[in-house]
């Protein structure tokens, strides 16, 4: 499994505008809605990770958080959003949100797994920040993000 298998480069956001960790979450909402064409409505997706929010910035690790929630009654199997923060947010400046399925739940655990275990690797994290665009970001993660 390699991150790029449920990452697109069109889901790579350079420079996210929100100024807090809900409108983060909005607008990454919106680019996985549009990706899985609007199965879910960005609304639907940054309320079930929203219930979560507490959550969130407890387990913000060296500068990442990894948003994820899983929904019912979809077949929309794994997919997944990276954006950047120029400035940060509370220390944040990597933001990975995971959703998927109740039917892909072994893999949904495993791209978790996967996701945790690259950005554990400051390298990782500090080569997707300095990367000059989604391109470079999309390279980076295809050559290093994989079990």
């Amino acid at each position: 499994m390699n991150i790029t298998d449920f990452l697109s480069e069109n889901c790579i956001i350079e420079e996210l505008r929100g100024k807090d960790i809900k409108s983060v979450i909005e607008e990454m909402s919106a680019v996985i809605s549009r990706e899985i064409n609007g199965i879910l409505k960005p609304e639907e997706i940054s309320r079930a990770i929203l219930k979560k929010e507490k959550e969130l910035k407890e387990e913000a690790i060296g500068g990442i958080i990894i948003p994820h929630a899983r929904f019912d009654n979809v077949s929309i199997g794994i997919k997944g959003a990276l954006g950047r923060l120029k400035n940060g947010i509370d220390g944040i400046y990597l933001v990975f949100m995971l959703i998927g399925d109740h039917e892909s739940a072994d893999r949904f655990i495993r791209a978790l797994s996967l996701i945790s275990n690259f950005f554990r690797d400051k390298k990782n994290y500090n080569s997707l920040l300095k990367a000059r665009d989604r391109k470079e970001i999309f390279e980076i993660i295809r050559e290093k993000g994989m079990e």
